[in-house]
């Protein structure tokens, strides 16, 4: 059995998820160091009891539970951390995965022609390049801390699970782009390439030695082009590392791309689109499933869990192409 179908068995229908009732805080600290020594391109029997234990913590996160914790962002004081993460060890996980991101970006020496990226949470990812760091719908209580770091910020279409507002005012302070097509402009008429806001068919920007290309896609039936997907090509070299993320594009049929190939592909496979047929279009080297276990959804609504991720993963393969699929803290290679 292949890694691959072990995780698609241990997830199954059939095999479920066996979630603790209440995971204590030693109980999340302990599966987080599974986590940490693990990795989604070779999960393991190990890795999916300790992500069971996550679940059974995540559960407890109501939406307004964790709007009032992403709110009050860095003001939280140790104190009142310590008490949150008692409560709600599932938010230790979170901003214990975050940390580890943040120093990994900071001691990783990523060598010429390579590219590494880090799964945040939701779609989010920082990417590292030799001479570039960015993001890619970046969502976090702790996003601020990542500032330094950044050299531009993209995010995909006006929706709080797919950027942080005090991040996007940080970057516009600091005089680093954000490429959106709705920020830092309140509305969507004018396209000011200057300071990084298009709304437009399509758009080309060059930071760097980095390509940034975006274009327009359907939310779903009523948010007509509200989402902009964004292809980076993350160097010059011929075989540079090429990423997609489609936000939360409903039809794969408005996917497109300009690079020969696509080495990741960021996707939602629960927003209308059929990650089969964008996985046979696209053609990408590995597909990320993402926003899974989002916390501004509950629980019976649109918080899609890491089984339906998983189940997401089994339908890509079938097609011969390769998918894993993240969580909070992983570390991905090129």
């Amino acid at each position: 059995m292949t890694t691959q179908e072990l995780a698609f068995d241990l997830l199954s229908e059939r095999a479920g998820i066996e979630e603790p009732t209440a995971p204590t805080l030693a109980e999340v600290s302990a599966a987080a160091d599974v986590l940490e020594t693990t990795n989604c391109r070779e999960p393991t029997a190990e890795r999916f009891h300790a992500l069971n234990v996550i679940k059974g913590a995540q559960d407890r996160v109501t939406p307004d539970v964790y709007v009032d914790f992403c709110e009050a962002g860095l003001k939280l004081t140790p104190g009142e951390l310590s008490d949150i993460y008692k409560r709600y060890p599932a938010l230790y996980w979170y901003d214990r995965a975050f940390g580890k991101v943040l120093a990994e970006v900071q001691q990783e020496n990523v060598h010429a022609g390579g590219t590494v990226l880090w799964h945040i949470y939701n779609m989010g990812y920082v990417v590292k390049t030799s001479k570039h760091c960015f993001a890619i719908d970046l969502h976090h209580r702790r996003s601020e801390e990542l500032l330094p770091f950044l050299d531009f910020l993209t995010i995909t279409h006006n929706h709080n699970d797919h950027y942080t507002i005090h991040l996007a005012q940080a970057m516009n302070r600091s005089h680093k782009p954000v490429i959106t097509n709705f920020y830092p402009n309140d509305g969507y008429n004018v396209p000011c390439p200057d300071n990084g806001y298009f709304k437009g068919p399509e758009h080309t920007l060059r930071l760097g030695d980095i390509t940034v290309t975006t274009y327009e896609a359907d939310h779903n039936v009523k948010l007509h082009n509200f989402v902009q997907p964004v292809e980076i090509t993350c160097g010059t070299e011929e075989n540079a590392c090429v990423i997609l993320s489609s936000g939360d594009t409903c039809d794969a049929k408005q996917l497109k791309h300009h690079s020969p190939k696509i080495d990741f592909y960021i996707v939602h496979p629960y927003v209308g689109l059929k990650v089969d047929e964008a996985a046979t279009l696209l053609n990408p080297q590995l597909t990320l499933v993402s926003h899974l276990e989002e916390y501004h959804h509950s629980i019976d609504k649109w918080r899609w869990t890491w089984r339906q991720g998983y189940e997401a993963a089994r339908r890509i393969w079938q097609t011969g192409h390769k998918a894993v699929v993240p969580v909070c803290g992983d570390k991905i290679r090129f």
